[in-house]
């Protein structure tokens, strides 16, 4: 594992470390309090031989001492101490506890000799050790005395430097040195659950896996929100700062849009579907979004209802889902009475209908291939939202009429195993994979506090900063309501070449964030993103919209010419080519009168 791995699994499973951390810590001071109080009484000998006059006796003498150190070490520890010292004691404690009690150390090239006796008191530390001492003594005594007719002095001296000491508080528990050690084994064994955790997790949970897994481009992920089913359709939400949740669903459909478009600079992909492996990962949810932030565009977008078996979207956006796909392909009704348009979203919709007994073959048939086509023709985006892959094979015949498949993954839930299947499916059937998206994304403190750094720069602003000031002209209340326009009728067919291509049979969306600003909030009042307050955002459409755009006549394929209007900021006051300014005043009505022209 590298170390961007082990990153991503400190952030993924610090919840386990943290909980092996505080249970190795816990256990620490557990065992600590429960542990019997140790005390130590300590003492130090010297050991010498009587000096000689001359340096050579003096240095045998000392090699002489050195060399009994290791000998005395194990007879201070031996039996015969202890015996001897147990039997000064009374027998209270016996022989083999003294001896248990009592270590020592010899330091090396000196003659020096350190005696430790441990006990469950100070006292009896103390007592202990004084008792092993003078046995100690007595016995270095006899053994180094020599054997013969009347008093000789012993040939190795034994004196105590440091008598045993009365120790004052306890060398056993130490709370300092078992907490570290009870957080340190805490830390390991969480450590190792975690890596043992994702070695058997086999679902995918990043972007990078996801993108390792399909072998395409990830065109964004959705973080998590519980509250999606309260607003599914994010992008038509006015969320301000403190609503981080919906803010960062918001852009992220809007970021997958933008990926989605890159991708789609040819207009390869007309007809899109957006599938998953398996049910509840998002795919409605993403195919709503994504049809309206790609109609808040100016493009001419269809939403449609594919899944005939569990529809949801149309009881969600609240339109009718009697008629749909399947009265249009049973013949009950035509596919200009079964589109019904949606106006908050700037979207039209083309419900699934009435469930047929044998969804996969009604689908796979030449009919939904004559009608996607047709839609084609209609409309410059086509999204299909369709059953899950692996349960069924619904998504695998109707993708076979597109021109490609979005596939969803939700973060910890879909297995690799699942999402190579579902790949397998489409790809066996020559449907490309246009990108990937993963749902279900934890938000992290750093998300929100670059969202937040995002918005308040519109949301902050105070009443009088939100007016607009217009170039040496008053300062510009907010946009009077307008009266809603009758709705054109619909003019399906493909646009000859060269023509301008005109928003949906209802009020364009706001451009700046998104929604059906103004009139375009239906009268009636649908279900779904039918109340649209005016924010600060959309003050500002205004402002964008002054800027001058160039008029410039391009070659068409077939060799005629075309206006088209190429953004490009020119000065106001520079006169065009023909002599004029082109005002935006003039280039809207121009627009009107070119789309009222049949």
């Amino acid at each position: 594992m590298s170390v961007r791995d082990y990153v991503t699994l400190l952030r993924e499973s610090w919840w386990i470390i943290c909980t092996a951390l505080v249970v190795g810590i816990a256990l620490a001071t557990g065992v600590t309090a429960l542990m019997p109080s140790v005390y130590a009484s300590n003492a130090t000998f010297y050991v010498s031989t009587p000096t000689e006059t001359d340096s050579a006796s003096a240095y045998q003498g000392a090699q002489l001492s050195q060399g009994r150190l290791a000998s005395y070490s194990e007879l201070l520890t031996g039996g015969r101490v202890a015996a001897d010292a147990s039997a000064a004691l009374g027998g209270n404690p016996s022989p083999g506890e003294v001896q248990a009690s009592v270590t020592s150390e010899a330091t090396e090239e000196t003659v020096i000799l350190s005696m430790t006796v441990t006990g469950s008191s100070p006292e009896e530390a103390n007592r202990v050790a004084n008792a092993v001492t003078a046995s100690f003594l007595g016995l270095v005594t006899q053994l180094e005395t020599p054997r013969g007719e009347g008093p000789q002095p012993p040939r190795v001296l034994t004196d105590v430097v440091l008598p045993p000491t009365t120790p004052t508080a306890p060398v056993s528990p130490r709370l300092t040195f078992n907490l570290p050690v009870g957080a340190v084994v805490g830390l390991i064994i969480g450590m190792g659950i975690a890596i043992v955790r994702r070695t058997l997790d086999v679902s995918i949970t990043s972007a990078d896996e996801l993108e390792e897994a399909l072998d395409v481009a990830v065109l964004g992920d959705i973080p998590a929100d519980p509250e999606t089913s309260l607003s599914p359709v994010a992008s038509l939400e006015e969320s301000s700062p403190l609503d981080r949740r919906t803010w960062l669903r918001a852009e992220a459909y809007r970021r997958i849009r933008t990926n989605f478009e890159f991708g789609n600079v040819d207009d390869t992909f007309r007809v899109v579907l957006v599938t998953s492996a398996l049910a509840g990962e998002g795919k409605t949810t993403l195919a709503l979004n994504l049809a309206t932030a790609l109609a808040a565009t100016e493009k001419r977008v269809l939403f449609l209802e594919g899944d005939l078996r569990r529809p949801s979207a149309t009881s969600l956006l609240g339109l009718e889902h009697s008629v749909g796909l399947t009265t249009v392909m049973t013949g009950a009704a035509s596919l200009d009475l079964a589109i019904q348009s949606w106006k908050p979203g700037g979207i039209d919709v083309l419900a699934a209908g009435p469930r047929p007994p044998r969804p996969s073959e009604l689908l796979a048939s030449r009919k939904t291939g004559s009608i996607l086509e047709e839609l084609r023709q209609r409309y410059e985006i086509v999204i299909i939202d369709s059953p899950p892959l692996v349960p069924v094979t619904d998504a695998a015949n109707l993708g076979a009429h597109t021109d490609g498949a979005i596939m969803v993954c939700r973060a910890g839930s879909t297995s690799r195993q699942e999402l190579d299947q579902a790949a397998k499916l489409l790809r066996s059937g020559g449907i490309p994979i246009v990108g990937a998206v993963l749902s279900g994304v934890r938000v992290t403190p750093s998300t929100s506090r670059k969202m937040y750094e995002g918005q308040h720069e519109v949301s902050g602003m105070d009443e009088s900063h939100r007016q607009l000031q217009l170039p040496g002209g008053p300062t510009a209340g907010p946009p009077a309501a307008r009266p809603t326009p009758s709705p054109r009728p619909r003019t399906h067919g493909p646009r000859p070449p060269g023509a301008q291509v005109s928003g949906p049979a209802h009020a364009a969306p706001d451009p700046v964030i998104g929604t059906a600003g103004g009139a375009a909030a239906d009268a009636t009042g649908p279900a779904i993103g039918s109340v649209h307050r005016e924010s600060a955002s959309s003050r500002f459409v205004g402002m964008i919209d002054l800027a001058p755009r160039r008029t410039r006549r391009l070659p068409e394929p077939n060799g005629s010419h075309s206006e088209r209007k190429v953004d490009q900021d020119v000065d106001l006051a520079e006169p065009e080519a023909d002599g004029g300014t082109d005002r935006p005043a003039d280039r809207r009505e121009n627009e009107r009168g070119d789309e009222a022209d049949p």
